[in-house]
């Protein structure tokens, strides 16, 4: 495995370039409590994980999550 090292002033942490993945599943088309529910969770643990989310339905929330970095698809 490959790690990199970040170091700042209060801490260090260590990425793994292999860090396990993630995938989730949205079956909505609006943006609601769910979809931003998940937003925030993907948010939360993407330092430890690699998510990836498969929408059911394209739609606004699918850029929503692109624009934040987070890899999407769509099967519809």
């Amino acid at each position: 495995m490959k790690y990199l090292q970040i170091r700042c002033l209060k801490y260090t942490k260590i990425y793994c370039s292999n860090m396990p993945k993630i995938l989730y599943v949205h079956h909505g088309k609006g943006i609601g409590g769910a979809p931003l529910s998940l937003l925030y969770t993907i948010r939360g643990v993407r330092d430890e994980f690699t998510p990836e989310v498969l929408f059911i339905h394209s739609g606004e929330i699918v850029k929503k999550f692109q624009r934040e970095g987070i890899k999407c698809s769509v099967d519809s």
